[in-house]
């Protein structure tokens, strides 16, 4: 976000474990500035999109892949990670991703996608969202160690 002055006014990363409405163990819930990610995504889709029957046909990032899932959100050599999985749990099923990128102070997620609607769903003005990178890494650390 970006303040009266053109200052960076960064967003509020909450995450924490919930359980998987499938009651197959705990995903984790993605929250921005107190919005549930997923929110967010299907407000987006089922608007900017030609399949809104699809819309936030997500889960958070599931208990039994959160060590790799999560990990990917710290490591600068991925292009894209998976901030949101499929329903069914399945990575790479049918994620929603963003690019994560850190400078200086601060990790930005952007550039987002639905790789299986890659260049017929766009996401064009969602996002991006800037987050100061000490909350942002200690919600992330604070996930992992509760896995």
């Amino acid at each position: 976000m970006t303040g009266e002055n053109g200052e960076v006014t960064p967003n509020v990363l909450t995450l924490r474990w919930i359980p998987n409405s499938a009651g197959e163990g705990r995903e984790v819930e993605v929250l921005v500035d107190g919005v549930n990610l997923i929110e967010r995504a299907r407000a987006w889709e089922a608007l900017h999109t030609p399949e809104p029957k699809l819309a936030g046909s997500y889960s958070g990032v599931r208990e039994w892949n959160a060590q790799d899932d999560l990990r990917d959100w710290f490591d600068p050599t991925q292009d894209r990670v998976s901030l949101l999985v499929c329903e069914c749990g399945t990575g790479g099923c049918w994620p929603l991703q963003a690019r994560v990128t850190r400078e200086g102070d601060h990790v930005t997620w952007s550039d987002f996608e639905q790789p299986h609607r890659r260049g017929r769903w766009s996401y064009d003005g969602f996002g991006p969202f800037v987050f100061e990178a000490g909350q942002y890494d200690a919600q992330v650390k604070a996930v992992l160690e509760n896995v």
